[in-house]
């Protein structure tokens, strides 16, 4: 139980860099948990948490154990880093690249927030501990891909993982700014793109969501929230 003790409670030198970098102690420099997923048949449940914006995950055993889950540890582009940003995460236990599980998620990966990201975990064997499929993630401060996206929801669907968030709409930016609802796709399958793009999304795709109320001037819904 020990191990799990260590991983929930704060560093204070996590606390100190994090009040040093001009956030609240009492309220930023906290581990706010962001995410709880429950693995397999539901005996593990996947945590990952702020940690003083040094998000941080781990996997606690029910009935508590002394076993070992690979990857854990560095919570990076699996939750954010900071409690009021808008993230979504989802445990993919079929459907992955040699059948492995894994943790597709949509947030910020920088402490800056200039990178946002929808990413999955390395897959790991479970027996053997060993990383066989490296992450994937959608391509590094490419506005196409994403644009300051606040993100809402995640649903494993048959062979595809959807994230739906709202974003600043780039089609719309020679007439101003302007927010667009949006889902996104990836394939579960997805191994990646050829050379120096292998850790990025091959089968990304994203649409605007038409929530209107029709007419000559349709109204249109461009801000989903949870």
């Amino acid at each position: 139980m020990q191990t799990y003790v260590d991983a929930l409670f704060l560093d204070p030198q996590n606390v100190a860099n994090c009040v040093s970098k001009g956030k609240s102690e009492r309220y930023d420099c906290r581990n706010h948990i962001r995410v709880i997923q429950p693995i397999g048949d539901g005996s593990k449940l996947y945590l990952c948490g702020t940690n003083a914006h040094n998000p941080r995950d781990l996997v606690i055993y029910l009935p508590c154990s002394n076993e070992h889950f690979p990857g854990i540890g560095d919570g990076i582009a699996k939750c954010p880093f900071d409690p009021d940003d808008n993230a979504t995460a989802v445990w993919v236990e079929h459907g992955n690249p040699g059948g492995l599980p894994g943790l597709y998620s949509g947030t910020v990966a920088e402490f800056t927030k200039a990178d946002t990201v929808i990413f999955r975990t390395n897959l790991y064997n479970l027996t053997t501990g060993a990383s066989v499929h490296p992450f994937k993630r959608t391509i590094k401060y490419d506005s196409k891909w994403l644009d300051k996206p606040h993100f809402v929801g995640s649903y494993d669907i048959g062979d595809y993982v959807y994230f739906f968030f709202r974003e600043s709409a780039v089609e719309y930016i020679n007439c101003g700014k302007n927010i667009y609802s949006r889902v996104a796709r990836v394939c579960k399958r997805d191994t990646g793109g050829k050379n120096i793009l292998n850790k990025n999304w091959a089968s990304y795709l994203k649409a605007r969501l038409n929530c209107s109320i029709p007419g000559e001037f349709p109204f249109y819904f461009n801000e989903i929230r949870k």
